[in-house]
């Protein structure tokens, strides 16, 4: 009997000192001292490796951190150590999920769904993974059950509003991203979305509306000055355009697609010199994609500088041997300029 009661002793001091190392290390954890709160969770795990909220905590970290198979490591163990908790799939899931191992993570939302049907998170994250994989229909259903549990829930609205857009339901969509932004006026994909939702259903004048208020709330985000620089293109307001993509490469100059909005707009206005070097400084910022050397391509034979021309859209057909526009332009340049034999898709 004495034996016992020593054992128990012992286990209740191993509980309690526990406890105190998961107290102060969730602290940490509160305070954004992150470092010291990893600490305090593996601790804990000196004195008992597999206990559960730990593991759990240490797998929220990694995640945080950007170390996803370290993050997917400690939340697989948290689940095997006590698999009764929701969040515990659930955020495994979301890991899993970045990792790009759908079936998983699809897989682990199934479960947390299973153990807590009232978990929204769940659920939506479930649904934009099914809309990923173009499983539409039920991944509406999915985010409809997510906004029934928590109506005002802005991911899950705009979430079902990107399944409505997919499903050609273009009303249904804007309705939900302006759900969204009422709700975080911030939230940057709320505002692409409605943006382009409106220009898909031609109400330019909208959509323009939305991209000027998205760039207001978040000038710092170069991806919606180039947005609302090729929604103003298309409609042909070129000052105004041309200004939303200089700012996008005031905050980003590394974005490729910030110096080919310009250097159409710059196309468009003659200034083939200046076209051509934006064209150029796309190319290099990345040299893969076949659309900026058939754009460059386009304009050196316009500027006359075939040689020059024929060998940008011979770069196109070898990233893209189908592409068309490449095709015809080359063969056009080869046959006026004494190439008699024209090119034929690969």
């Amino acid at each position: 009997m004495e034996s016992n009661r020593c054992t128990e002793t012992s286990v209740d001091m191993n509980a309690a000192k526990i406890q105190k190392e998961m107290e102060a290390a969730q602290r940490f954890h509160q305070e954004g001292r992150f470092k010291e709160a990893e600490a305090g969770y593996r601790k804990v795990l000196d004195s008992n490796p597999e206990y559960a909220p730990a593991l759990f905590l240490l797998g929220t970290l990694s995640f945080r951190a950007g170390q996803m198979e370290v993050a997917a490591d400690f939340l697989r163990r948290a689940v095997s150590a006590d698999p009764s908790v929701t969040e515990f799939h659930s955020n495994l899931g979301a890991v899993l999920d970045q990792l790009g191992r759908g079936a998983e993570a699809e897989q682990a939302y199934r479960r947390a769904i299973q153990i807590d049907p009232k978990n929204a998170p769940a659920h939506n994250n479930l649904s934009s993974l099914l809309r990923a994989r173009g499983k539409l229909d039920e991944a509406l259903a999915m985010a409809d059950a997510a906004i029934r549990l928590i109506p005002n829930y802005p991911e899950a609205l705009c979430n079902r509003a990107m399944i409505h857009t997919a499903l050609g339901q273009l009303p249904q969509a804007t309705a939900d991203y302006q759900a969204a932004i009422r709700l975080r006026p911030e939230m940057v994909e709320a505002h692409r979305g409605l943006s382009q939702a409106l220009r898909s259903a031609r109400e330019f004048s909208r959509a323009i509306a939305a991209c000027r208020e998205a760039v207001r709330v978040r000038p710092d985000v170069a991806s919606l000055h180039i947005q609302f620089g090729e929604l103003l293109r298309e409609t042909g307001n070129v000052t105004e355009a041309k200004t939303e993509f200089e700012k996008a490469l005031e905050l980003r100059p590394d974005l490729a697609d910030a110096r080919l909005g310009l250097g159409r707009l710059l196309q468009r206005e003659g200034k083939l010199d200046e076209a051509i070097m934006s064209y150029r400084k796309a190319v290099q910022l990345n040299a893969s994609d076949p659309a900026l050397h058939c754009y460059l391509g386009q304009a050196l034979a316009q500027a006359g500088r075939i040689q020059d021309a024929v060998a940008a859209f011979e770069e196109t057909l070898k990233l893209s041997p189908q592409d068309q526009w490449a095709l015809q332009a080359l063969n056009a340049l080869r046959l006026k300029h004494g190439t008699p034999t024209p090119i034929t898709p690969q």
